[in-house]
C-alpha cells in the first residue's frame, strides 16, 4: 500500500468516526514536525516482540492557539520487523504545549510499510487538557527503511520521519 492509498483509507476511517460536516471543516489546529522512533530490539527480517519509543515535536502555523508542542509514545512487544505492518492498535498520547498546558490523545494506531517505507496513522479524540472533545490526526512518514540494516547485526534501532498533525472540530 503506497502513501496515496493509505490517505484514502484514513480518509474512509475519519469518515466512520467524524460526521461528514468536520471533514468539510477547516482545522483548528495544523503543525508540521519531526518524528523518531527507536525500537528494542532493532528491526530485521525476523518478526518478534518489540518496544517501541516514539518521540516527536511539532511547530504550528502562526496565529494559532499554541506555537509548539512535543510529545512521546511507548509501545512494548509490538510483533515489529523490517517487513511486517504492525498490528492496529490504540491507546493514549500526551501532548506538552509551548504554553505549559497538556493535552492527552485517545487514539487509533494504524502502520503500513510498502517497499520500506513506513507510513504510520494516529486518529482519535482529545480526552483532556486544550482542545478537549475535538479531533486529532497524526501522519508520520519514515523514508524507506535500510534493508542492509534489516539484514545485519542490531537491525534498525531508530528511524526519523516526518509528521504533520491536525486538530479538527468534533
Amino acid at each position: 500500500m503506497n502513501a496515496f492509498s493509505l490517505l484514502r483509507l484514513f480518509v474512509c476511517l475519519a469518515a466512520l468516526v467524524a460526521p461528514a460536516t468536520v471533514l468539510a471543516q477547516s482545522p483548528l489546529l495544523s503543525c508540521t514536525g519531526t518524528a523518531v522512533r527507536t525500537y528494542n530490539p532493532g528491526l530485521t527480517l525476523v518478526t518478534r516482540p518489540t518496544d517501541i519509543l516514539s518521540v516527536g515535536s511539532i511547530e504550528c502555523l502562526p496565529g494559532a492557539p499554541v506555537s509548539s508542542g512535543s510529545y512521546s509514545f511507548f509501545a512494548t512487544g509490538l510483533p515489529s520487523s523490517c517487513l511486517l505492518d504492525e498490528p492496529v492498535g490504540t491507546g493514549s498520547l500526551k501532548i506538552d504545549w509551548n504554553t505549559g498546558e497538556s493535552s492527552v490523545i485517545s487514539f487509533t494506531r494504524i502502520l503500513t510499510r510498502t517497499g520500506g517505507q513506513t507510513v504510520l496513522v494516529f486518529v482519535g479524540s482529545i480526552a483532556s487538557g486544550p482542545f478537549a472533545g475535538n479531533l486529532a490526526t497524526e501522519v508520520v512518514v519514515d523514508p524507506a527503511l535500510d534493508v542492509v540494516s534489516c539484514l545485519l547485526g542490531p537491525g534498525i534501532t531508530e528511524v526519523r520521519g516526518v509528521t504533520t498533525f491536525a486538530i479538527t472540530q468534533f
